[in-house]
């Protein structure tokens, strides 16, 4: 493969392969892309780049969460992005927890996929001092009521497991959650649990 590219794309979805190829290309990136984890692997050096990688979760033979960990094995400096058409809070957490820096949630708008790429491009010491700084801010203003919340779905439970954990309805939780979610600038449940286990990795607890 070549050492320029900067973004990889690995999916089995050839109609997704070559819009991303697209997007990224058009916006100046070098894009590589792959259909499979397995042929991701037998590119001579892919594993060993830099730069950043889109990831799908549900593909024949290895799948992305399979490869994910094997990069984190490797100590693979590659910034990953998981993308699925598939996801839900535990499979998020379970791919942020592993070491994605991102998690998007097909369809999603082509912006979104931009910036998703451009911060894990982009990310440094200092960046992700900034970043930190910002994030405590954001949790800063929530209620001790939310605060569990966010602990809960640390810890993988959903909104009916919540709700029994918390003694409420979950229906309660729900709206707590979408008030968390506007409180905090979160775009998606994944991106709150990004940004929340951000200043987890950091020894800062988000709640």
């Amino acid at each position: 493969m070549s050492g320029t590219a900067s973004v990889l794309v690995v999916d089995d979805d050839q109609d997704v392969r070559e819009s991303f190829v697209a997007i990224l290309e058009h916006h100046g990136y070098a894009v590589e892309a792959f259909a499979s984890a397995d042929a991701f692997l037998a590119s001579p050096g892919a594993a060993a780049s830099t730069g950043c990688l889109l990831l799908d979760i549900r593909m024949p033979g290895m799948d992305g969460m399979e490869l994910l960990q094997y990069l984190h094995d490797c100590a693979s400096r590659l910034k990953v992005v998981m993308v699925t058409g598939h996801g839900d809070q535990a499979l998020a957490l379970r791919a942020l927890r592993g070491g994605a820096c991102e998690f998007l949630e097909k369809p999603f708008l082509k912006e979104v996929l931009l910036a998703a790429v451009a911060r894990a491009l982009s990310s440094d010491g200092i960046q992700e001092a900034a970043t930190t700084k910002e994030y405590e801010q954001r949790f800063s203003g929530l209620s001790d009521g939310q605060q569990s919340i966010v602990r809960a779905m640390l810890d993988g439970l959903d909104v009916r497991e919540i709700a029994e954990r918390l003694n409420e309805k979950p229906r309660t939780i729900e709206l707590e959650r979408a008030r968390i979610l506007s409180a905090t600038q979160a775009q998606s449940i994944p991106h709150l649990l990004r940004m929340a286990l951000s200043l987890e990795r950091v020894g800062t607890s988000p709640t």
